[in-house]
Order: C-alpha cells, then sequence, then structure tokens
C-alpha cells in the first residue's frame, strides 16, 4: 500500500489559496525553540523584538508556573522553564493564533474543544502511573487542527470532494469524515515542521493502533481527552459514555497504568479542574 502524502493532499484541498502558517516572528521563533544550541537568552531577546507574541507568551508561561514562581518578563520566564516546555508554549500559541483566525463559529468551537482537549490530556497524565513521553498537551491542542480546512465537525460530510480525493482516502481505515480531518491535520503540521509525535496524534487519533509504537500511548490518550472534550461539550453531550471500552482507554492502561479504578473516578477527578483551566487559557489567548 503506497503511503498517504498529507502533504500533497492538504495542496489539492486549498488549491490556490494558501494554508494558514504561524506568522513569520513566530514561526521564527519555533525553529529557534526546536535547535538545541539555542540558548533561552538568544530566544527571549528574539521573542522580545514582538511585543504582542512576547506578552502572551510570558501570559501563557506563567500560567504554567506555581504563582511564587511567576516570571516578570520573557528573559526570566525563558530561564525558569525548560527548554522543551518553552517550545511547547509557542506550539499552543501557533495553533491558537490559528484556530481563532477563522473568523467562523464553527472555528471558535473548534479552539475551545482544543483548549479543553489539551487541558484534559494534562490533568489525565496526573493519574497516570508511566505518562507518555512527548508533548501531549500540544498534541492534545493539535489533534483536531484538519477540521480548520472543513465547515466544522456536524458538516464535515458536505465537503465537495470527488473521485480524487477518495481515491486517497480509500488507503486509511476508518470512517470518511474521521479521515478527512486527520489527514488535512497532519499534513498542515508536517508544511509547519512540527514535532512527529504531534504530526501522529492529528493523523492517527481516531486509530491510535495505527500509529508508530514508540507513540501510540501519547496519541491514545489525545484520545481519550478528546472523547471526554466531547462528552461535555454541551453539543455531543451523550446519555451513555463507554469510555473504557474505547481502543485507546485500553492502549492507555495497558502502557501507561490508571491510578484511577474506574472511568467514573477518573471523570470526577478531572473534569472540574481541567474544564477550568481551558477556560482560563481561552480568557488568556483570546485574540
Amino acid at each position: 500500500m503506497t503511503p498517504i502524502n498529507t502533504i500533497e493532499l492538504l495542496r489539492q484541498v486549498c488549491g490556490t489559496h494558501p494554508p494558514p502558517t504561524p506568522e513569520p516572528g513566530l514561526q521564527l521563533c519555533l525553529e529557534l525553540a526546536a535547535d538545541e544550541t539555542t540558548s533561552p537568552r538568544f530566544l527571549a531577546d528574539s521573542l522580545s523584538e514582538i511585543p504582542s507574541l512576547s506578552r502572551r507568551f510570558l501570559i501563557l508561561a506563567n500560567s504554567l508556573l506555581p504563582a511564587s514562581a511567576a516570571a516578570h518578563n520573557v528573559q526570566a520566564a525563558c530561564a525558569t522553564i525548560e527548554p522543551a516546555l518553552t517550545a511547547d508554549v509557542l506550539w499552543v500559541l501557533a495553533l491558537s493564533d490559528a484556530m481563532q483566525q477563522t473568523a467562523t463559529r464553527s472555528g471558535l468551537r473548534l479552539w475551545k474543544h482544543s483548549l479543553l482537549t489539551a487541558a484534559m490530556v494534562r490533568h489525565i497524565q496526573q493519574h497516570l502511573v508511566k505518562p507518555p513521553s512527548g508533548s501531549a498537551w500540544v498534541a492534545g491542542m493539535a489533534h483536531d487542527i484538519g477540521h480548520l480546512f472543513l465547515d466544522g465537525p456536524a458538516t464535515e460530510q458536505g465537503i465537495d470532494w470527488h473521485v480524487e480525493h477518495d481515491r486517497l482516502l480509500d488507503q486509511d481505515s476508518g470512517p470518511l469524515p474521521q479521515r478527512n480531518h486527520c489527514l488535512l491535520g497532519a499534513g498542515l503540521l508536517r508544511l509547519w515542521n512540527a514535532p512527529p509525535a504531534i504530526v501522529s496524534a492529528a493523523q492517527y487519533h481516531h486509530h491510535p493502533v495505527d500509529a508508530e509504537t514508540q507513540v501510540r500511548p501519547l496519541v491514545a490518550l489525545v484520545r481519550v481527552a478528546d472523547l471526554i472534550a466531547e462528552h461535555v461539550d454541551a453539543e455531543h453531550l451523550r446519555d451513555e459514555f463507554n469510555l473504557e471500552q474505547s481502543a485507546a482507554w485500553q492502549i492507555v492502561d495497558d502502557t501507561c497504568g490508571m491510578k484511577s479504578q474506574s472511568v467514573e473516578q477518573l471523570l470526577a477527578d478531572v473534569l472540574i479542574p481541567a474544564s477550568l483551566q481551558a477556560d482560563r487559557l481561552a480568557g488568556l489567548l483570546a485574540k
């Protein structure tokens, strides 16, 4: 089976319209953060040259730090948090910006769902015996980014795709509406040079068993958080919620180990704090 070229698929969908990309200054900072030779001071100086970006970076970075360790400027923030977390903050900003630039109701719904999923990931991680490696909360933020190219989750089936797109998508498993946004999201993230684990979360979160072994626990964790976020969303509320029967839950339980004895206990522990954190992030990142 020939692997699907997700960037080529993205090009076909966008046509003459360029896909969204991070603002040049933010893109430069993402590249600097990915370079292990970049010093925190140099990255902070680069951020400081863009006042709007440095302000939002500082706000988001401080939201991750204890109040007693709050940084008063970007230089202090970059010196305080780990380099990997600095890169995570920049990725969350880039993803948040892309979603908010979609000035539609579905775009804002996508943004809030992504924030909630990211918050759920962070709180669920605290209840795992062995949390997966990688930037799980960024993966949670990125998982549905492919919806930017569609009318929204509820109307995705109406996209005007025909034989060529169906031929490419038939090589993947799962319902067609899900595959559309998964492949498009993976293509966009590859175009942005996102870390491979983040790309995998977008491409495989509906079918985590298809992800490579080393990232499968992270992808499954994102799917668990995604399912919980959908469950608490008033527009997706379901009477029955059989999370423990999902493949994603089984993968997380088998590879990471759940401290909670039941889904009910996990939900009782994570729903309120994650929802509050998502609301707080929405207020901090609103443009």
